[in-house]
């Protein structure tokens, strides 16, 4: 008797196992390891594997004035060979989310730019945003925090 429990046991887990992932889609996830933000043509911040230590480092941050916006940033995301992607799959989406939304807000329109969006300072202080490429409905690429600063419009 308890053979047979076990046996049926282990085949609905195995059942439940092989129909978990009904990812039925024909293509590849991107690979992406790293990212630049560019602000006019400058890269202000970059998320890569520091050659010497192997570790992912994100280095700048992006500043703002409070009650100002930035111009629109431009994220460029890169493989593993430090290739940027050209992401021209409309399944693919950029996400960009504030840790915290009352010192600054995240502006993004697809329609305008769809790797860009700007960052509107509240009130003074620092916070992150993180930067998430999605397919679909989850995540192919999710970055490490980003620093925002946001200064007082005095200076």
């Amino acid at each position: 008797m308890y053979k047979y429990v076990f046996i049926a046991s282990i085949l609905i887990v195995s059942l439940s196992f092989l129909t978990a992932c009904n990812d039925t889609h024909d293509h590849d996830h991107l690979d992406i390891v790293g990212f630049e933000i560019r602000q006019n043509d400058q890269v202000i911040v970059t998320q890569a594997r520091n050659p010497q230590t192997g570790q992912i480092e994100v280095t700048g941050r992006i500043d703002v004035q409070s009650g100002e916006s930035t111009p629109l940033l431009t994220v460029v995301f890169f493989d593993p060979d430090g290739h940027s992607l050209t992401i021209t799959e409309s399944d693919f989406s950029l996400n960009v989310n504030p840790v915290n939304t009352s010192v600054m807000t995240v502006h993004h329109n697809p329609s305008q730019a769809r790797w860009g969006f700007t960052v509107e300072g509240k009130q003074v202080g620092t916070e992150a945003i993180q930067i998430s490429v999605m397919h679909g409905n989850h995540a192919d690429f999710e970055s490490r925090s980003v620093t925002v600063q946001v200064h007082s419009s005095g200076g």
